[in-house]
């Protein structure tokens, strides 16, 4: 995995639309736009990470969840949800093993080249799905307060 660099451009116009919006609608259409953006990676988890074929539990595969936490930021702006995909705690050790190996077992990575092979898709689907979420938002208050 090669070191890549990413310029970002427009987070001011961004904060203040999102903040336009207002904090509980700004937080839902963040969550909203990530969680669709990562499920690309949610899938390609799945489909990388190991199953015991003896087991009759939960396969850590039927594990991997997208999860978001809104983020408080002090003395700025409450517009930041962090946005997590992996297996639930109940797996975290087993995940941990496959993605780095034991002394026993071989690493086989499956989180990191989840996330590296639809880093660019992520970023794509995130800033429209975004876009579409934030004129939708807007368009439900303007019709609110008509």
């Amino acid at each position: 995995m090669a070191n890549e660099t990413w310029r970002v451009n427009g987070l001011k116009d961004l904060e203040k639309a999102l903040t336009e919006l207002g904090a509980a609608t700004g937080v839902k259409v963040l969550r909203k736009a990530g969680r669709d953006a990562m499920s690309g990676v949610q899938m390609a988890m799945m489909m990388g990470a190991g199953v015991d074929p003896e087991s009759e539990g939960e396969h850590m595969r039927d594990s991997i969840k997208i999860t978001t936490k809104k983020m408080d930021r002090k003395g700025g702006s409450n517009n930041a949800v962090a946005i997590r995909v992996g297996p639930t705690k109940k797996h975290s050790q087993k995940a941990i093993a496959q993605e780095y190996g034991t002394e026993k077992q071989t690493a086989d990575p499956f989180m990191r080249p989840a996330l590296y092979e639809n880093r660019h898709r992520v970023v794509d689907d995130f800033t429209t799905n975004l876009t579409v979420a934030i004129a939708k938002a807007v368009r439900k208050q303007r019709r609110a307060n008509r």
